[in-house]
């Protein structure tokens, strides 16, 4: 269960490690920590910054937070909800959601990790089905992208609804997935929904593992936000 220790800050225990998520906004990127280590982080990219957090509660397993507009561009509400796969890796389910009052946005997140040995994958059913559906030509990423640090291996799923239409813009240093890439139009809500895999065995990963998280990511309907 999630432990609220200061606004914006959240413990989760896992089995094996704590999972640290500071969460604050004000200019800050929102950083999940295992470990001692960052295994993730999502902040704004260009002269946007995060608002400041304006409210958060949990719900059963489920951190809802919120942060308001204010004098930024765009709203955005969390709700992440851990839970371990059967390796014991935790997964984050971690819904996105932005909005925004401005009549002229683009609004976009990155997912950062930072690490060696990136790697990419998309599954050849789903390669077939991008082709047949035509996004294939589009930005695109990879249904899996994962990266490894010194103690953590880090993985952030995406299913169909976000694959197509993410940017990778990864490189030797670091894996960066660059969420919503489109004009944001005035009182629309857009949202992502990454899985993000912490596991501190940093060999290689069970491809059998990802393939079945992957698909029961893709079987899962989008959960409400609030």
């Amino acid at each position: 269960m999630w432990n609220l220790i200061d606004p914006g800050v959240g413990i989760w225990n896992a089995t094996d490690a704590e999972i640290r998520v500071q969460a604050a906004g004000g200019g800050q990127a929102v950083s999940v920590h295992c470990g001692g280590q960052q295994a993730v982080r999502l902040q704004a990219v260009g002269d946007d910054q995060f608002p400041e957090l304006g409210e958060s509660f949990v719900r059963g397993d489920q951190w809802h937070l919120w942060f308001p507009q204010g004098q930024g561009s765009y709203s955005l509400r969390l709700v992440l909800h851990p839970f371990t796969d059967r390796a014991g890796g935790l997964v984050i389910d971690t819904t996105v959601s932005i909005e925004t009052t401005l009549l002229d946005s683009h609004p976009t997140i990155d997912l950062v990790a930072t690490g060696d040995g990136l790697s990419a994958e998309t599954f050849p059913a789903e390669a077939e089905w991008s082709r047949q559906s035509g996004h294939s030509s589009g930005p695109g990423a990879a249904c899996v992208t994962s990266v490894f640090g010194p103690s953590l291996a880090t993985s952030v799923l995406l299913g169909r609804r976000d694959y197509p239409f993410t940017m990778d813009l990864s490189d030797d240093a670091e894996m960066r997935l660059r969420l919503f890439g489109e004009f944001l139009e005035k009182g629309v809500i857009r949202r992502a929904r990454p899985w993000i895999r912490i596991d501190q065995q940093t060999g290689p990963l069970d491809d059998d593992l990802i393939a079945q998280l992957w698909d029961q990511l893709q079987g899962s309907p989008l959960p409400l936000a609030s």
